[in-house]
């Protein structure tokens, strides 16, 4: 099944290599995503309105923070919806 994934604006290259691994990017009008990837420093989520009011249940949308991360951790995450260490 092919996950909808919305990817914050300024994170292009990661949206790119998300596309490059068959997730379906989805844009900011779109309220119907399981994965949510953003990046903040932990304080402050810019578009916390927005994932409250999607269309799915926010307990069953899976919020990542890119921050720090790679596309393989990334990957990992949305695949095994987990953040469990990688080794």
């Amino acid at each position: 099944m092919t996950k909808n994934v919305f990817v914050q604006n300024n994170l292009y290259e990661l949206k790119e290599e998300l596309k490059k691994r068959g997730y379906n990017i989805v844009d900011k009008e779109d309220t119907n995503y399981d994965v949510f990837v953003y990046e903040a420093d932990g304080y402050d989520i810019n578009y916390y309105n927005q994932i409250s009011s999607s269309e799915n249940n926010i307990n069953s949308i899976l919020l990542i923070n890119a921050k720090g991360k790679d596309i393989k951790e990334i990957d990992y995450m949305i695949t095994h919806k987990s953040y469990s260490p990688l080794f």
